[in-house]
């Protein structure tokens, strides 16, 4: 009788202790133009069930101009807001 042993190899890249405690498992991107009232009810209710799933995340906010309602609407709840440089499709 003959024993084959072999050693599993791990195609699932190593990641450094410190950037797993800096690495993010979701990025969340939102479009929004006008949107204050609606992100401030969105943004902490999915912060909430982020948190609550222990999703490391980070929440993007893309609006086509600086509205400053929606901007302070995302900034707080901890999200980043992006102004889109050049008109997108759809």
């Amino acid at each position: 009788m003959t024993l084959l042993v072999t050693q599993a190899v791990s195609t699932t890249p190593r990641i450094s202790p410190e950037a797993r405690e800096t690495s993010l498992d979701l990025t969340v991107i939102i479009p929004a133009q006008d949107e204050a009232p609606n992100l401030a009810i969105l943004l902490p209710e999915l912060a909430a069930i982020l948190q609550r799933q222990r999703i490391r995340s980070e929440i993007f906010i893309v609006t086509p101009v600086a509205d400053e309602a929606t901007t302070e609407a995302a900034r707080a709840t901890g999200a980043r807001v992006m102004v889109q440089a050049a008109r997108g499709y759809g």
